[in-house]
């Protein structure tokens, strides 16, 4: 499993777990539950989507691929529409070396159209103009202005503080 990962907000995301024996064998035939707790108020994930104080319910992971990819499990999770951590607890059982699997998923409110602008900021082709110190960046077709960064002038202690603006 991944030690940290973000993912969007009100998407459903496989996560996946290996479980070995103690030679480092994949381990088949495994019932791994799996615990999902929300971290802002520890509270933990019910089967009808609710969420509970006590850690009572847990799901059951499903083996991938016995033949092919063994001892490899996996669990959906439906995330919420809420921006939160959640932290994932996969336990194979007393006879996996590994029992114990972790990890941490922040649920982020990114669409396309941020990854898209982000993209541009970093790689696309920016102008700058001197005399006012605007910066636009432009989209893929290098001439469609997609973002404005405007210098700010409300405060002598932060003269260049930049403001970003949509196009």
């Amino acid at each position: 499993m991944a030690a940290s990962e973000r993912v969007k907000v009100s998407t459903t995301l496989r996560i996946y777990a290996s479980f070995v024996d103690s030679a480092n064998a994949p381990l088949t035939g495994l019932t791994p539950t799996v615990r999902v707790m929300r971290e802002s108020d520890n509270k933990f994930l019910k089967s009808d989507a609710t969420w509970i104080t006590p850690p009572g319910t847990e799901y059951t992971a499903t083996a991938l691929d016995a033949t092919n990819m063994p001892g490899d499990y996996y669990f959906d999770f439906a995330l919420p529409s809420g921006v939160d951590q959640y932290l994932v607890r996969f336990d194979g059982g007393a006879t996996a070396a590994n029992r114990y699997q972790r990890s941490v998923l922040r649920a982020v409110k990114l669409n396309e159209t941020d990854v898209h602008k982000m993209k541009a900021v970093l790689c696309n082709k920016s102008i700058q103009t001197i005399a006012t110190g605007v910066v636009a960046v432009k989209d893929d077709d290098a001439s469609t202005t997609l973002l404005t960064l405007t210098p700010s002038n409300d405060s002598v202690d932060a003269a260049t503080q930049n403001i970003i603006t949509p196009s």
